[in-house]
């Protein structure tokens, strides 16, 4: 049976871990706080085509909820974070 994966983040791990569930025949939505034409590391891997974009600024319970209500996913991957060490020091809330 196909499944339905969410994954919040557009890093390393989120396009590695999509190209696993790819390969799995599994549904792929990937969101992230701006929706672009290009996420580097999906092109890299030769996967853009493959997956659902989503725009969500995590920090609104709302808009995840509505994300979970849309695509009843049955997995979440959370991905999502500040990868620069010095700005997650400055701005530990983000």
């Amino acid at each position: 049976m196909n499944k339905k994966n969410l994954i919040i983040g557009t890093g390393a791990l989120a396009a590695y871990l999509s190209c696993e569930l790819l390969r799995n025949k599994d549904k792929v939505i990937v969101t992230s706080r701006y929706k672009k034409k290009n996420y580097k590391n999906f092109t890299y891997l030769k996967i853009q085509n493959k997956i659902v974009f989503e725009k969500l600024n995590v920090k609104k319970k709302r808009e995840i909820e509505s994300i979970i209500k849309l695509h009843k996913p049955d997995k979440i991957f959370y991905f999502a974070g500040q990868s620069s060490l010095t700005k997650s020091t400055k701005m530990r809330k983000e």
